[in-house]
């Protein structure tokens, strides 16, 4: 009965460290049986799927000086630093700032989100209208931030 105790728990042993390796790994038990010791290897190799897509994102900012004509501010997006929010629903989900180059990305399961830039620039008024965006698992999906900013 002992052995079969000390057999039982070696297995739940070596389950339990295989099942704390996601990404595969090694490690080892060792039993004590009625005074003898024994020491088994434990490998295993994990192979996973992608659970993540990728987001590859722009932040662009228009900037339109003085009164906007009927044709609307025709000054072209140049790609900009700001801050972008990626929310679900109502929830933040992360906050990352773009690079000076307008770039960012972003790992994320699957789902539909949202994605919000903001900009700072005193004494102007920014509108930066929300881009919606479905990710899938294993795909790479674009984004494109546009902020106008309105100077005085």
């Amino acid at each position: 009965m002992k052995l079969r105790l000390a057999v039982s728990l070696t297995v739940v042993t070596m389950i339990l460290l295989v099942g704390c390796s996601p990404t595969g790994g090694h490690g080892s038990t060792t039993t004590t049986t009625g005074g003898s010791t024994t020491t088994t290897e434990v490998s295993t190799t994990t192979t996973t799927s992608p659970t993540t897509g990728h987001v590859a994102g722009l932040t662009e900012n228009q900037v339109c000086p003085g009164l906007i004509s009927p044709a609307g501010c025709t000054t072209p997006f140049d790609p900009a630093s700001d801050q972008v929010t990626i929310s679900t629903g109502s929830v933040v989900f992360r906050k990352l700032q773009s690079a000076s180059n307008g770039v960012f990305t972003a790992d994320l399961p699957p789902g539909l989100y949202n994605f919000d830039a903001d900009t700072s620039f005193a004494g102007a008024g920014v509108a930066c209208p929300l881009v919606s965006v479905t990710v899938t698992a294993g795909a790479t999906v674009p984004a494109t931030l546009h902020c106008t900013i309105q100077l005085p």
